[in-house]
């Protein structure tokens, strides 16, 4: 399986778009989660003419062979000590270096030689002795640039693509083999694209797509499980036995389809900075496994949003309840609801759309024409601000069937008490009649948006989602900030292989300590000078970090406030039947997954099979966590100790 679903939504984590002919090369991403999609038969990479696509387009994206390394690296400076010379053109006849101490001695040896018996200075006879040392050497075969320690998932770098496999491992593959001698062109959208490889650039924008493959992952708490700053309100409280990861990004594979089980995380929180995340079962729970406890990925925003149901029905965040429901979902028996799951919901195909975009559980998700709304951001909504201030300054209709019409003679109340019996569209008839029957159809669209859109929190609570940090779904918890960490310049070593070369120095020679303590001192101050700027960026990124999740618990706790609006036009404009906002469509969606989750977690509840099942729990997290110390984070860095990113 090349990733997993989010199990709120049941949406993979691994989705892709293809850009139009007006965007960057950065709006494209293929289901690995960097490159590009190529025009490729699905999901092999043979290429072949889309008989769909006739009106796409194809970008060359270049040879698949890596171009030769460069001489030195990009950014020399002739006032740094470490400089030396480009490499330049060079005649036949002009040596590289001059030795005038290899000249003398080949002399030397030309006069020995010719002092033999047979051999005379510049006669006839052909000698032995033959120097067929070149005259010179290019500095491209005395230099070859290494592989930088750190880039963003996805990067181009000398023709290969880099992947984080992990933080200390990192992979690099060519898009095609090279016996090819292109790689795969670039699908470029048309509006009427087809393919089911990704997301039609023209249907959703990249902000409409913004964080759509962040997961979190909800991880087992130890019995010395401390709270962190942020995120309190989610795991806080002593009942939940889980916390929640950092962000990460991505499916479970890399190009040329290696398996990539390892998922890194920005923030790390808790410790934790990566863990191994097996497809395995990780949609299939793990009640049956002894010794295992599989983290449960969730898309960030859907934590979010059935943090904020929870919060709402229950008044604190279940996360043991979505735990629990991965498990019921497979094994609805021992929580005593068998045949009381549908098996559309159970294996999270229990809407059209899901179910059409898993046609094999064994291949990506199909991306497929018109149901691109499902990957929407459900919380931050491109358009939505406009909408509602449509509704704020429109608050009547401009023309009216009628100035009068006869239902009014009646008393209010009774008025009100028939149009209770209307459908909305039929109320929305007798809205247009006149001004008057507008004002009184108010309250009847007012209640139809309270009952049947509770997950319109902009409305009922005057409350947004607070801006998440700007970036593509593509990012790399490893270079959270777009960039590799800066590598040291040629020359300057790292603190611990400074310490090493010093230590065989002063065992040679102990009275070289005054100069090791000087060089010491120098190269400390060097290696500050370039890692402090992007430590400083790394510090400003996690306080917006903190304050965005401080923002969000804000926003999940609500607030009681409402506007004067035009009910009757957010009823029309939001409703997700109606609605031109993709995201409000899948915001409708979510919210009623996780309605259902806490619906069947209620269920479950009724019986004394759950109380038992979360016994179980309990006592396997404290066998495996505290006693056998079963998935506890690594700690090791991945980088130099000298470059701590986090």
């Amino acid at each position: 399986m090349y990733s997993f679903n989010c199990q709120v939504c049941g949406v993979d984590m691994a989705t892709a778009r293809i850009r139009t002919p007006d965007e960057p090369p950065s709006a494209a991403w293929n289901f690995e989660g960097a490159d590009y999609v190529g025009f490729c038969e699905w999901p092999y990479q043979d290429e072949f003419k889309d008989k769909d696509c006739q009106q796409c387009t194809t970008v060359d994206r270049g040879p698949a062979r890596p171009p030769e390394v460069d001489a030195w690296p990009d950014q020399d400076d002739d006032d740094d000590p470490d400089w030396t010379p480009d490499a330049q053109s060079l005649s036949d006849k002009e040596p590289l270096e001059y030795d005038s101490s290899w000249e003398t001695e080949s002399a030397e040896s030309s006069l020995e030689d010719s002092a033999m018996p047979g051999r005379e200075i510049g006669g006839g006879e052909e000698s032995h002795y033959s120097n067929e040392t070149p005259d010179q050497f290019s500095l491209t075969d005395l230099y070859a640039s290494p592989f930088p320690d750190r880039l963003p998932h996805g990067t181009w770098h000398n023709g290969l693509a880099y992947y984080s496999s992990n933080r200390k491992y990192p992979q690099k593959w060519s898009l095609q083999s090279l016996r090819h001698s292109n790689v795969l062109p670039e699908h470029i959208a048309s509006p009427s694209c087809q393919s089911l490889q990704g997301i039609n650039g023209h249907v959703l924008s990249v902000a409409q797509m913004k964080n759509c493959r962040n997961v979190r992952f909800l991880v087992p708490k130890s019995s010395s499980w401390k709270t962190d700053t942020s995120d309190q309100l989610l795991e806080g409280i002593s009942d939940n036995l889980f916390y929640v990861s950092g962000e990460s990004s991505g499916s479970n594979m890399i190009e040329s389809r290696h398996f990539r089980a390892w998922h890194s995380f920005y923030p790390p929180r808790h410790g934790l900075k990566e863990i191994n995340t097996s497809w395995v079962f990780i949609d299939e729970g793990c009640i049956e496994l002894d010794d295992s406890l599989i983290p449960l990925p969730v898309h960030s925003y859907c934590l979010d949003v059935y943090a904020k149901s929870s919060f709402r029905r229950l008044g604190y965040v279940d996360l043991n309840g979505l735990w629990h429901w991965r498990e019921m979902r497979n094994m609805p028996a021992l929580y005593g609801l068998e045949n009381r799951i549908p098996e559309p919901k159970r294996k999270q195909i229990h809407s059209p759309e899901l179910h059409r975009a898993r046609e094999q559980w064994d291949y990506p998700w199909l991306h497929i024409p018109g149901d691109e709304w499902v990957v929407a951001n459900p919380v931050e909504v491109p358009g939505i601000s406009l909408v509602l201030e449509s509704c704020v300054k429109d608050l009547y209709i401009k023309e009216y069937t009628q100035q009068k019409t006869g239902i009014l003679t009646l008393p209010a109340e009774i008025v009100q008490h028939t149009l209770s019996f209307l459908d909305v569209f039929d109320v929305d008839s007798a809205a247009k009649t006149c001004r008057a029957m507008f004002k009184l159809t108010q309250s009847t669209f007012r209640e139809c948006v309270l009952r049947d859109m509770p997950w319109l929190w902009e409305v009922l609570e005057n409350n947004e989602y607070p801006a998440s940090r700007d970036c593509l779904p593509t990012w790399d918890p490893l270079c959270p900030l777009s960039i590799p960490p800066p590598p040291l310049p040629v020359g300057l070593e790292t603190e611990e292989e400074e310490e090493s070369r010093w230590t065989q120095i002063l065992f040679e020679d102990p009275e070289m300590d005054e100069v090791h303590n000087t060089t010491k001192t120098v190269n400390r101050q060097r290696r500050q000078d370039i890692i402090v700027p992007y430590h400083e960026k790394l510090k400003a990124l996690l306080e917006d970090w903190r304050s965005f999740r401080g923002s969000v618990e804000s926003w999940i706790l609500g607030k009681n406030e409402q506007r004067d609006m035009n009910w009757r036009r957010v009823w029309f404009l939001f409703n997700p039947a109606t609605s031109r906002l993709p995201g409000i469509r899948n915001r409708a969606r979510i919210w009623e997954d996780c309605e259902s989750i806490l619906d069947f977690v209620a269920l479950a509840c009724e019986g004394e099979d759950m109380e038992e099942r979360h016994k179980e729990l309990r006592a396997k997290i404290s066998e495996l966590i505290d006693e056998n110390s079963y998935g506890m984070p690594d700690t090791e860095p991945d980088v130099p100790s000298w470059l701590q990113t986090y």
